[in-house]
Formats: structure tokens, C-alpha cells, sequence
């Protein structure tokens, strides 16, 4: 007689995507990649917005982000007299996309990937 597996049904599996979604996060996490933006001076502000708007449109249905995840992205602007600095870090399964943002929306900000 074949017994069912506790893990794969009914609180078993309910336990279980809590655990996987939490590892999948700390994976996300070390694999950070960190761009250095250079933006002009006249970036206008609806540029911007219009990447922005472009990367949550790239969220999944709520009934999906559970399984799959939700592309996330960190914005830091440090400044220094002088000088204004700006980076993002996105997780190494985001990189193709933010690129693409980037080259579609402000085509006229340059970037490099940090170490």
C-alpha cells in the first residue's frame, strides 16, 4: 500500500510554499547586481516616470506572485558636494529587464555594472 507523502498534502504543503518562497527571496537577495547610472542634467521627469511605470507593469497577477515572485528593484541616490550619485540593484533574474527599461525609456542615461 502506497502512504501519502505528509509533506505534499493538505498543512504539509501549505507550510512548504512559505519555506520555498523565503529561500527563493534569499536568493534573490545575494544575487544583487548593482548599475551605476550617469544621468543628464535635463532628464526630464516623465522619463523617468515612464520607467518606472514600465517596471511595475512587469509585475505578475496577483494570483501568480506566490509561485513566481515579484521583480524588485532598489533606487539609492547618495550625494556628496558636487556630486549626486545614483544606483539600482536588482537581482540577477531582473537584469535583462531592467536593461531593457533602460534602453527604452531613457535611452539617454548611461549605466555600468559595479562590483
Amino acid at each position: 500500500m502506497i502512504e501519502r507523502c505528509p509533506v505534499l498534502s493538505g498543512p504539509g504543503l501549505l507550510l512548504a510554499i512559505p519555506t520555498l518562497r523565503a529561500g527563493e527571496l534569499r536568493a534573490a537577495r545575494q544575487s544583487l547586481v548593482t548599475y551605476r547610472l550617469r544621468l543628464p542634467r535635463q532628464l526630464p521627469a516623465e522619463t523617468v516616470e515612464a520607467f518606472l511605470a514600465g517596471w511595475t507593469g512587469t509585475f505578475p497577477p496577483v494570483w501568480k506572485r506566490w509561485a513566481i515572485g515579484v521583480p524588485f528593484l532598489v533606487v539609492e541616490v547618495t550625494s556628496t558636494p558636487g556630486r549626486i550619485e545614483h544606483r539600482v540593484l536588482v537581482p540577477a533574474r531582473w537584469q535583462q529587464l531592467l536593461e531593457g527599461l533602460l534602453r527604452a525609456h531613457l535611452p539617454s542615461v548611461r549605466y555600468e555594472i559595479v562590483p
